[in-house]
């Protein structure tokens, strides 16, 4: 919503001409349209936007701070389309480990996905670990750290033992670490490179 782009996405996959299951559909509530009711509406007009009955993963796009009890009537609302099936997945995003918790105290729900900036020199170890151990995929944004730091000692040595770019490293030390990466491109070349990091792993101390 925030991106102002679902119509956009909604279209190129409806002119790709790929089946709609092998599209995976990821939407997020903005603050704006926050509580329960306003919600609903919200992913309404999403799906119109998109074109498409469902959403596979529907995400609250940031805590709201001033009102945390606005955030877990979203959440209350995410579960009420779930059991719809209006979506299959639903999760959070830019939460904290008590953010969360407070989430599944108050709706005794578990998030499925807490989507967050994480990457080799943004390393959030002890939400990892809490995340991990309730089974809550962290789904990391900005997973090559903005291809800032692709000049890295380390990386450089790794690149070339392995006979991979830095990018394709540091994205395979995601799957390393039981994350989902969402890299982004516009580069065709780019996006073919991004998938070609299963035929390599990495040792535990790298």
């Amino acid at each position: 919503q925030s991106y102002c782009n679902e119509e956009e996405v909604g279209r190129a996959i409806r002119k790709s001409g790929i089946p709609r299951k092998e599209v995976f559909i990821t939407t997020k509530i903005t603050d704006e349209n926050q509580g329960y009711q306003k919600t609903l509406d919200s992913v309404q007009v999403s799906l119109e936007r998109l074109q498409v009955d469902t959403i596979d993963l529907l995400l609250v796009h940031w805590p709201n701070m001033e009102d945390f009890s606005l955030s877990i009537e979203t959440f209350r609302a995410l579960i009420d389309l779930r059991a719809k099936d209006t979506v299959k997945s639903i999760g959070v995003s830019n939460y904290t480990p008590k953010l969360i918790q407070d989430t599944i105290d108050a709706t005794h729900v578990v998030p499925a996905v807490n989507q967050v900036e994480f990457h080799p020199f943004l390393y959030q170890g002890e939400l990892l670990a809490y995340c991990q151990e309730r089974e809550i995929r962290i789904e990391s944004y900005c997973p090559i750290a903005r291809a800032e730091k692709t000049k890295a000692p380390v990386l450089q040595r790794l690149s070339e033992k392995y006979g991979k770019s830095p990018v394709q490293v540091i994205l395979r030390w995601h799957l390393e670490h039981w994350l989902v990466p969402i890299p982004r491109s516009m580069d065709p070349d780019h996006i073919k490179a991004n998938t070609q990091i299963f035929d390599f792993s990495l040792t535990e101390e790298e």
